[in-house]
């Protein structure tokens, strides 16, 4: 009975409670399409590219002088007050002769910001934050004065526990009672001598 509980226990405990998985809350956060569908586009520099499938900012027409204003993608998302978020991005960051600057925000607040530096192909970073209203506005902020900063795979979703439906409840009661049986029935006979 007891090696029966373990093998069916276990699963279906595990099943009941690891329903925290979501959906990814962003559009189009691999640029799949080509181009920014779903994002919000402010590229006064003329650098911005998604036709490789990724989010690319890259140089601008003068490649030694930074932009005055970077270039940057944003998007808002549906958000529940308080709850917590993870925000995980691939990011790639080349280097030329007049540097170059990259953030990622939500809201106005900066979750992660690099600058004048190299960043390896397809890095990933993961970041969290907790929603203060209905809606959070994601935003993505560079510039690179003679190469790339390659952005993919922008994925948000909500982290904060995900209450048990009562079903789980029953089930987990379920066990539990059966397991008590059990524990109860093989004490009772540890106890019991038999002479025959």
């Amino acid at each position: 009975m007891i090696k029966l509980m373990k093998k069916v226990a276990l699963p279906l405990m595990l099943g009941c409670v690891a329903s925290t998985a979501h959906a990814n809350l962003v559009t189009n956060g691999d640029f799949s399409t080509g181009d920014f569908t779903g994002w919000t586009v402010n590229d006064p520099s003329g650098s911005l590219d998604a036709s490789t499938y990724d989010a690319e900012f890259g140089p601008a027409t003068n490649y030694d002088v930074p932009p005055a204003t970077p270039s940057t993608i944003s998007q808002s998302i549906s958000t529940a007050n308080g709850r917590t978020y993870s925000i995980s991005f691939d990011l790639s960051m080349g280097m030329g002769d007049g540097g170059n600057f990259f953030q990622v925000l939500e809201g106005a607040n900066p979750l992660g910001q690099w600058s004048n530096t190299t960043v390896p192909p397809s890095t990933l970073y993961t970041y969290f934050f907790t929603a203060s209203g209905p809606t959070t506005t994601i935003a993505f902020s560079g510039w690179n004065s003679a190469s790339w900063d390659v952005l993919d795979n922008v994925v948000v979703n909500q982290v904060s526990a995900v209450p048990l439906p009562a079903s789980g409840y029953l089930m987990l009661s379920a066990l539990g009672i059966v397991g008590f049986m059990a524990t109860r029935r093989s004490n009772k006979s540890a106890g019991t001598m038999n002479f025959a």
